[in-house]
């Protein structure tokens, strides 16, 4: 999943392979039997939440034929991320370049925005990032000063400006998280 967010580019600003990778979903996106095995799934899952691994489970023909209607997308996607090393080796590079990681300290996961950098406008991003510049000035204990930062960037998350994070599958923790780990830390040209 990592690999295909990569690809699409939820982490850069830019991939070379998020249009040819959208033209393989819609190629495949009208198919009824599909949705509705996918549709009986969520259901399921939904109604065990986090309970799922152990006690919930699909039934084999489910599985199936999910596996089965997934398949040409997987081979598409998998052919075409394959055959573009080269583009997915320098977006991992780009990705890695952002974070502080280093070998044999953090994952490199650790490094990766788990929002894409265009999910809020400029504004916003602006606004987010001068209230993150607003706490780290003051004289703080590390631990105070996280605290007064989760307040402040929640207090910027206006219930529109939530809308928009979670009708894009985002929440708004990885929008702070990712204010905290990455945008704080640029300069206000960097963040435009």
């Amino acid at each position: 999943m990592t690999l295909l967010e990569l690809c699409l580019g939820m982490f850069t600003k830019e991939s070379a392979l998020k249009e040819r990778l959208n033209q393989i979903r819609l190629k495949h996106q009208d198919n009824p039997r599909l949705d509705e095995v996918a549709k009986k799934m969520r259901v399921r899952e939904k109604r065990f939440q986090g309970d799922w691994q152990s006690e919930g489970h699909h039934p084999e023909a489910d599985y199936s034929l999910l596996k089965k209607g997934m398949a040409p997308i997987f081979a598409e996607t998998g052919a075409l991320i394959f055959k573009e090393k080269i583009t997915v080796d320098k977006l991992a590079r780009e990705v890695l370049a952002q974070g502080p990681w280093k070998p044999g300290e953090l994952s490199a996961y650790s490094s990766v925005r788990k929002t894409p950098e265009n999910l809020l406008n400029r504004t916003t991003r602006v606004r987010l990032w001068r209230a993150a510049q607003d706490v780290r000035i003051l004289p703080l204990d590390q631990e105070e000063a996280m605290q007064r930062l989760y307040e402040a960037l929640h207090r910027k998350i206006t219930p529109a400006i939530k809308s928009v994070i979670e009708s894009e599958g985002y929440s708004v923790e990885q929008v702070v998280d990712d204010v905290l780990n990455f945008d704080m830390h640029k300069s206000q040209e960097d963040i435009f």
